[in-house]
Order: structure tokens, then sequence, then C-alpha cells
């Protein structure tokens, strides 16, 4: 079969077929979204693929848990999420009027119980939902290309050094990346810092047209072994991996 080309056609097939069968209704219009906003994108719509598919140690990660979702968008991970039947879900957005649009497609799909919608950069969110302002759970889906940072690592390291501010020891920091972002080195910095981790879901895509508009990332990746694969007619291939990361219980040991 030969590989799709990832534009926005692609993208509205991709999205018809899903919502059918993930059952996800979209708010258009008044109260609603734009309906370009729905249209999935390769790792989002594996991270969805994931949740609905009910892989058993993702499921795990999520019900009955305090889950925090980083970064909730149009809400079509979160919708999913809170079938899983979590303890408490709580959403953040960077603004007031993008976290609006998860809360009127959580509405919109019956998604209202044990729910909290949190206007927070990232990992400062100002209010954890339990006693001790720790999640079980955090889960997200990271930009990397188009971070806007130098670093394009940026969110992944921000992750790995610093969610055990807000994740519980014992707790699931769960995430996607491309093989792009060097994922061996993910796995090594996760290992450094006190985590235990596994790739628990995967899949390859042709890379997307916007990949190759920026000089800048092409020679990035390009020094990055194991980024992609080339097939005999010259397309890349990325592989996105959904790994999911225990903080392990640390007790650190004080000399004087």
């Amino acid at each position: 079969m030969p590989l799709p080309i990832l534009d926005e056609e692609w993208q509205r097939n991709i999205w018809i077929k899903t919502s059918s069968i993930f059952k996800i209704s979209v708010p258009l219009g008044d109260g609603g979204c734009k309906e370009d906003d729905w249209l999935p994108t390769p790792h989002g719509l594996t991270l969805s693929e994931a949740i609905f598919f009910r892989i058993p140690s993702l499921v795990e990660s999520l019900s009955g848990r305090n889950v925090l979702e980083l970064g909730s968008g149009v809400g079509n991970h979160s919708i999913l999420i809170h079938r899983c039947q979590p303890k408490s879900l709580t959403m953040t957005e960077i603004t007031d009027s993008r976290l609006l649009t998860t809360k009127q497609s959580m509405v919109f799909n019956k998604c209202t119980s044990n729910t909290l919608y949190v206007t927070a950069d990232w990992l400062s969110v100002p209010d954890c939902n339990s006693d001790d302002r720790l999640y079980d759970t955090v889960i997200t889906n990271p930009p990397f290309c188009m971070s806007g940072k130098y670093n394009r690592r940026y969110y992944f390291d921000e992750l790995i050094l610093n969610s055990h501010k807000i994740l519980r020891p014992g707790g699931s920091l769960i995430f996607i990346q491309s093989s792009m972002a060097d994922l061996p080195k993910t796995l090594s910095r996760l290992e450094e810092n006190g985590f235990k981790s596994e790739i628990i879901y995967q899949k390859r895509y042709p890379w997307r047209e916007y990949y190759f508009n920026d000089p800048t990332f092409l020679t990035l990746v390009d020094k990055i072994e194991g980024a992609y694969e080339t097939t005999y007619d010259g397309r890349r291939i990325e592989t996105l991996s959904i790994i999911k990361a225990t903080l392990l219980n640390y007790k650190p040991y004080f000399s004087h």
C-alpha cells in the first residue's frame, strides 16, 4: 500500500473516520471551535489510538487516578481520558480562551464529572487537585519541531527534569515523541532522573510537509542517529513512541 501524503485532505478524511470510531462529536459554530482545530496530526492520532484501544499499561495509569493533562487543546484526548474513568481529570491550557475550547468539547461530549480546568503555562500548575498537591499521572503531547525554542527538546527535557514537582512518587509520566527528537537520549535522561521507562505504543508515519520548510530543523535531525528512515523512493519516515515513565521513590542521603 502506498504511503499517504499527510496534507489537509488526509487530515479531514482521518478525522471523519476516527471521530466515528472514537465516538467523539465536534462542537462547531457559536459556543464551539473552528473545524480546522479538530484536524488530527500523527502525534495526536497515535496518542488517541493508544487511549482508545485501552493499552493496558496506559489504562492502569488513568483509571481511578488523579490525572493531569498538560495542553488539552480541543479536548480530543481529554474526552478519551475521561472515558477511562479517572478519579479526577485536571486539564490545562496556556490561555483562558484555549481552555474554554477544551471545556466546550468536554461538555458537548458529556464528560463533566470530576473535572477541573486550570490556565497554566506547561508545568507551572498553580492548583493541584489533591491534599499533597501531587498527581498520580501526568499525560501530554509536547511540541518539538515547532516548539518555539532554540532547544527543540525543551519541553521533553523540562518534563524529565521538573515533573517530579507535580507527580507523586510511583506516579506515571506519559508522553509521545518522534524518533527525530532523539528517543535514546530521552530514555537515558529519564533513567538519570529517577524514572523507570517503557515504550508502550508505536506508529510510523511519513514526514509532514512543514518539516521541510525549516532548514535549521533539517540540519538538526540529520545529526540524530536513527531520526528517520528513508524509503526506496526517497520519502522520510518518523517513528512515534508513547513513553510511560514511572517516577521512582528517592530519599536523598545527606552527610555533614
